[in-house]
């Protein structure tokens, strides 16, 4: 019996495996150009929404400051009792002082995937449950303050306690400053630089304008990084 062409395409039902393995490929191909330009569309987001976190935690300090006898969050100004032992303390009274009304100002996606929040600690997004958790916060406080300098930085994110992370914002940090700024900074090294194979640290150098403003370097000595 002869198979015109007709029946011989309706007699074929299924692909072949070389058809199959070359459709798989060509859908693997077009995933991986794909993953980077919308990982990159995410971490832009992120980092935008960051930055506005920061720049309402920097007005909220503000009025914090100009209600407290021109006072930044600090052992005097704690009515509490949590005391100033961590960042997130020191920003509870933000929430206490009814400035700050979420606790989501306070977290990152970024630096929660970096793992930046709480090293070999279970890192959790706000519940906005009081007191504001060490592993709420991505953000470090200085304490103690001149408000006088406003080149100083008066909060970051990205950071280790020791170093700053290249990890979170690939290659910056958020630092806020005393003047209101909130500017992501590149993370630079001096001497050798600790690699991990997946992210190196280093410290932060601000060179907008005249200024050179390292991080957290150039902190005054009567002030304090606390924990976060």
């Amino acid at each position: 019996m002869k198979l015109n062409k007709t029946t011989a395409l309706v007699a074929r039902k299924g692909f072949t495996l070389v058809e199959l393995l070359v459709v798989i490929a060509i859908i693997a191909a077009l995933a991986g150009l794909s993953y980077g330009p919308i990982m990159k569309q995410i971490n832009a987001a992120d980092r935008t929404e960051a930055i506005s976190n920061a720049r309402s935690i920097n007005a909220a300090l503000l009025g914090f400051y100009s209600t407290n006898d021109q006072q930044y969050p600090n052992a005097a100004t704690d009515r509490s009792g949590l005391g100033v032992a961590t960042s997130a303390a020191c920003f509870q009274q933000l929430i206490d002082n009814a400035i700050v009304d979420d606790e989501k100002f306070f977290w990152s996606k970024a630096n929660g995937r970096a793992a930046t929040v709480m090293p070999d600690v279970d890192i959790n997004e706000p519940d906005n449950m009081t007191p504001l958790d060490q592993d709420e916060n991505v953000w470090t406080y200085v304490i103690e303050l001149d408000a006088g300098d406003g080149s100083t930085p008066i909060f970051f994110d990205s950071y280790n306690g020791t170093d700053f992370t290249t990890e979170t914002w690939d290659g910056k940090a958020i630092v806020a400053y005393v003047d209101g700024s909130v500017v992501p900074e590149q993370i630079i090294f001096s001497g050798l630089a600790e690699n991990n194979g997946v992210f190196t640290t280093g410290a932060v150098n601000n060179t907008e304008g005249n200024s050179v403003v390292s991080s957290p370097a150039s902190i005054p000595t009567a002030a304090t990084i606390v924990p976060r």
